[in-house]
């Protein structure tokens, strides 16, 4: 009787060390290289955070002759509500220009 449970012992013991041993391990994950620095989640209705978000504006295209003139700070034009940021252009006559819209830097 004890031999049979020292035999049964001995094989429980190497079945695990066998299962252990075939067991690859497992890689090790890197640190994620990337760290958020900015974000902005628009949980909040209104112009866009004058903290995050500033404004180009006029006219003239930077370069590029568009037919808009950025404003700032307008509703119309730059708004975040339902979680998102609208930017809107319009087609309205101001400041020489036959449309409006934002143009937002962060």
């Amino acid at each position: 009787m004890k031999q049979s449970f020292l035999i049964a012992i001995v094989l429980i013991a190497f079945t695990f060390w066998r299962c252990s041993k075939d067991k690859k391990p497992e890689p090790a994950v890197p640190d994620d290289p990337y760290q958020l620095v900015w974000s902005d989640e628009f949980d909040y209705t209104g112009l866009p955070d004058s903290t995050k978000w500033s404004y180009d504006k006029g006219a003239g295209g930077w370069g590029n002759d568009e037919a808009e003139y950025y404003t700032s700070s307008r509703l119309k034009n730059s708004e975040v509500r339902d979680g998102f940021l609208f930017i809107n252009a319009i087609k309205e006559d101001f400041e020489g220009k036959k449309y409006t819209s934002a143009r937002l830097v962060t």
